[in-house]
């Protein structure tokens, strides 16, 4: 924390978005950053050192200094992970989520944690996380057991399953 410049903190137990900007050659360029609000998380923003150490950055990159998001948590982790979803956009790029919600299945132990990812074009990403590979999860006709998976949808059809880790992922007709 040494380096840091500016820093800000705030107890914050509410689902939250961070939105950093920068320009590079007249186009404005944006990192997004939403993450799940839990108890006992505190939420820190400063401003890091600048990232002149990256030579193959462009100056007008090398010369700002780094926008630090750290988000710290009273207690253990394993009954209530952090979850992040980062997006980069630009002005001639826009960004394509239109919402993230987290889910929590009736039954499903408090390691368990679930997203559902909306784009602007109507199209869900459904995802699965669990510290707990034994248990088994049901979402929306969707069952899942293992350590992490996906399964998405383009505008309520079936696009595809994903099994980063684990016995089971399906979604009616489709298994792996």
């Amino acid at each position: 924390y040494d380096y840091f410049n500016n820093e800000k903190s705030i107890y914050y137990i509410k689902d939250f978005i961070a939105t950093f900007k920068f320009t590079v050659s007249g186009v404005n360029t944006y990192m997004k950053m939403w993450m799940n609000g839990n108890i006992g998380r505190k939420i820190y923003l400063a401003e890091g050192p600048k990232a002149g150490g990256f030579d193959f950055f462009p100056s007008s990159i090398r010369n700002l200094t780094v926008p630090v998001v750290v988000v710290k948590q009273t207690g253990e982790a394993w009954s209530r992970p952090f979850i992040g979803v980062f997006e980069s956009y630009s002005s001639s790029e826009p960004e394509s989520v239109k919402t993230i919600s987290s889910f929590h299945p009736i039954g499903s132990s408090s390691d368990f944690s679930g997203l559902e990812v909306t784009s602007k074009n109507l199209n869900k990403e459904y995802i699965f996380s669990s510290v707990n590979e034994n248990e088994t999860v049901s979402y929306r006709n969707i069952k899942f057991q293992g350590s992490y998976g996906v399964v998405s949808e383009n505008q309520n059809e079936f696009k595809y399953l994903f099994l980063g880790k684990g016995l089971l992922i399906s979604k009616g007709d489709y298994s792996i």
